[in-house]
């Protein structure tokens, strides 16, 4: 998560299930390195993530690197003779060019303005392409052999619309155009903008409500994408930090959405609303102590506290998204945000003691029932300021 990302996701600081730790619980890492793969196996580091890089893999429309697959080919058996669970990470965000030429494949936002990355969300074509891109990957690298798919919104590496508080659905495709992605809802009210006052507090929610819903969507898509190849393991909706509580989310209907949290899309009871009841999908929170309700745990009381009460606005990120969880229906797992990302600097993130981040997050990993938690990143086991004994250490007191 960025800087920008991880202070604006804080900004709403944050029930959970309370549940019986699963015996099984899977501890990775981030950018795994292949050749640490058998030492941080025999250590009790059973996951590792293999991430892509679309530009490398096809930086031509329909002409695959070789020489990349190879890599990637190599990586991944190194991984599976180390015995390690995987999980695939798309890199969606590292779109190729050529990509950003397509029909409304840019993402533009009230102002006007066009966005960095692509627009999966919204663009048709994108979508093809993606669906394309995702054929070949399961033809290279078979998707059934990896346990774990992440998911995001394809602009970032999370889900999440890459703005910095404006709204990104004011391209041709969002305001209902030809390219739209088919099957959307379409847009409630193409052509207002937010700030505009000439429309009713119901008309703004049911907006509000739609431009979340739209991440809901992509979502379900690219589920639907892989599920057609055959993949039956368990997608990880990447959702950073509090997001936008029940209680903010009502204001800023009120204040006709003004530039702010809710542009990045991350009302996260908004969206695994729409997702409930999906068995296939997991909660993953990629903010794991980042600090926010003073590294709170899940307590077994915390499924009496509704998703809508004020009660819950002190608890941290991870105890918030886990409450989400139960409500809905989803497993939980998660991250630690990497080093020198905003909560994650300094002495915080190289403190092995009880009082550091390894231990806060496994902590909470534990108490709020994850399936999985990967430590970001690999490298920082190797390279500093912590080691991979360090994780171990902790993993052994988790258990």
């Amino acid at each position: 998560m960025t800087t920008a990302l991880a202070a604006l996701m804080a900004v709403a600081a944050c029930g959970g299930g309370g549940r019986t730790p699963p015996p099984g619980i899977v501890f990775g890492t981030l950018g795994s390195h292949a050749p640490a793969a058998a030492a941080e196996n025999a250590a009790g580091v059973r996951g590792a993530t293999l991430e892509l890089d679309w530009s490398a893999y096809e930086p031509v429309r329909g002409e695959f690197s070789a020489a990349y697959t190879a890599t990637v080919k190599e990586r991944m058996r190194t991984f599976q003779a180390a015995g390690q669970q995987l999980t695939l990470a798309l890199g969606l965000h590292y779109s190729p060019d050529w990509v950003r030429r397509l029909p409304d494949a840019v993402a533009v936002d009230q102002h006007g303005a066009r966005l960095p990355g692509i627009d999966m969300v919204f663009s048709q074509p994108v979508r093809d392409a993606a669906a394309a891109y995702f054929a070949r990957v399961d033809a290279d690298l078979g998707v059934r052999n990896f346990a774990y798919i992440r998911l995001t919104a394809g602009g970032n590496a999370e889900m999440l619309y890459n703005t910095r508080g404006s709204y990104a659905a004011f391209s041709g495709a969002a305001q209902n155009g030809p390219a739209m992605a088919a099957g959307m809802a379409a847009n409630p009210m193409p052509g207002w903008r937010p700030g505009d006052r000439r429309a009713t507090r119901a008309q703004v929610r049911a907006w509000a409500d739609w431009y979340v819903g739209a991440l809901a969507d992509v979502t379900r898509w690219q589920m639907s994408r892989f599920g057609a190849l055959g993949y039956t393991g368990t997608y990880q909706a990447i959702t950073p930090g509090s997001g936008v509580r029940p209680d903010a989310y009502a204001d800023a209907v009120a204040r006709f959405l003004p530039d702010g949290l809710l542009g990045i899309g991350g009302a996260w009871q908004q969206y695994y609303a729409a997702l409930a009841g999906t068995p296939s999908l997991m909660t993953y929170i990629s903010s794991v102590a980042d600090g926010s309700g003073g590294d709170d745990t899940c307590t077994a009381a915390d499924r009496q506290v509704a998703v809508t009460s004020p009660a819950a606005n002190s608890w941290s990120a991870t105890r918030w998204q886990t409450r989400l969880a139960a409500e809905y229906g989803f497993r939980t797992g998660g991250e630690n945000p990497g080093y020198g990302d905003g909560p994650a600097k300094g002495a915080y993130y190289a403190d092995t003691s009880g009082h550091g981040m390894l231990a806060a997050a496994l902590r909470q990993a534990v108490r709020c029932g994850f399936d999985v938690f990967n430590f970001a990143h690999d490298e920082q086991l190797w390279q500093g300021p912590l080691s991979l004994d360090a994780y171990a250490d902790r993993i052994r007191a988790a258990r």
